[in-house]
């Protein structure tokens, strides 16, 4: 990690076990900003990059925006 990034190691601890969760950050205009979620060794950026592949891969761009628009409304 540089100077303008950073990782946070996080555990949620229940009665029967441990969730490690990693936050990574970036420096944007003085502010410390989330710009991934790793969850059990899952990060949620690359999740979501093969999910919108997958779409993209079948249909056009104009599509995707349809289908974020529509689940940010349902929101």
């Amino acid at each position: 990690h540089s100077e303008k990034q950073a990782e946070v190691q996080t555990k949620v601890v229940t009665s029967s076990q441990e969730i490690p969760i990693f936050y990574r950050l970036i420096l944007a205009d003085g502010n410390w900003r989330v710009y991934d979620v790793v969850v059990e060794n899952v990060s949620l950026v690359q999740n979501y990059r093969t999910q919108f592949n997958d779409i993209l891969a079948q249909n056009d761009p104009e599509h995707l925006l349809q289908i974020l628009r529509k689940r940010v409304k349902e929101q």
